[in-house]
């Protein structure tokens, strides 16, 4: 069995956008691009709401299906066990020495379907043969019982820890929804590398809207100036005061990778119309989306560039 799980493993670890959680981050999010270019927009906008669950389903999903070589190197290792343990127990001259073998052997694996018990040794005595030799007897047949490997479910690849980390932080951010793109765990430093950091995008794609009018706006967290009047816990607060006494676990400066806060702006321009029907709001307008560089992206140079830096 650890040698399947450890197959698995290995395979996921294997797949070429699985080195980094930026490649992971991109390959998801070309999947849902894919999806808004040919008119299905619902996986996305859903994401977009629910950023946090439905990348950890997805990746989960996608890490459990990777094929492997699980099946063929259980049965391998099985056989291979099988006939070792056999023949050793088959070599044994004594009680002891079967005893011995076997209690060591049970000491050392974790998947045990037999123990060695010497008072129920009488139940199988006869007068025909030495005691060791009925006792190995019944233990081969015991064995051979079990001669025929049963079906095993290996561990899900995602239950592992080393490969959750490949999807890295999924923390989203209070106001525009955006992943951290930090590493998984990162919040337990100590240091400056705690705080929560990512590419922020149009606060539109997480439902954020003009209170009044009702509008989704298309201004990111990093385009938002320190005097801009935002809702904060219900309460109307300066963005420059409540990035800092209430949001200190976030840095809220523009991603270095600038195509990624673009990859985001191409995205609000296309589920714009419908993020509002679904929130039952108003849509943001040309202008806003204008003046926040979230119109007329072009969808291949984005995604090439983003190839190229992310490698």
């Amino acid at each position: 069995m650890k040698v399947g799980n450890l197959e698995r493993i290995k395979a996921v670890k294997d797949v070429v956008w699985m080195t980094s959680s930026e490649l992971v981050r991109l390959k998801y999010f070309e999947v849902l691009a894919k999806q808004v270019q040919n008119g299905n927009n619902k996986e996305a906008i859903s994401h977009f709401l629910n950023p946090k669950r439905y990348i950890e389903y997805w990746f989960k999903n996608q890490v459990d299906s990777v094929d492997s070589m699980a099946d063929t190197e259980y049965y391998k290792t099985y056989n291979s066990e099988f006939y070792y343990v056999s023949q050793k127990i088959h070599n044994c001259q004594s009680l002891g020495e079967i005893e011995r073998y076997v209690n060591n052997y049970m000491e050392e694996v974790d998947d045990i379907h037999y123990k060695v018990n010497l008072k129920n040794l009488e139940r199988h005595l006869n007068t025909s043969e030495e005691p060791h030799i009925q006792l190995r007897l019944h233990i081969e047949k015991r064995l051979k019982d079990y001669c025929k490997p049963k079906p095993k479910f290996f561990q899900n690849p995602s239950d592992d820890e080393s490969i959750m980390k490949m999807l890295g932080c999924t923390e989203t951010c209070y106001w525009c929804g955006a992943l951290c793109w930090g590493s998984r765990g990162h919040d337990r430093n100590t240091d400056e590398t705690k705080k929560h950091h990512t590419a922020h995008q149009p606060g539109g794609l997480h439902g954020e809207r003009y209170t009044q009018a009702d509008i989704l706006v298309a201004v990111s967290c990093h385009q938002k100036t320190d005097d801009l009047m935002v809702l904060c816990w219900n309460k109307p607060t300066r963005w420059g005061v409540a990035k800092i006494r209430d949001f200190s676990d976030w840095k809220f400066e523009s991603h270095y990778k600038d195509q990624l806060n673009n990859f985001m702006c191409w995205f609000f321009e296309k589920l714009n119309q419908d993020l509002a029907k679904r929130l039952n709001c108003v849509p943001a307008s040309n202008n806003e989306l204008s003046k926040y560089g979230c119109i007329n992206l072009n969808y291949d140079n984005i995604i090439n560039s983003l190839k190229v830096k992310l490698v």
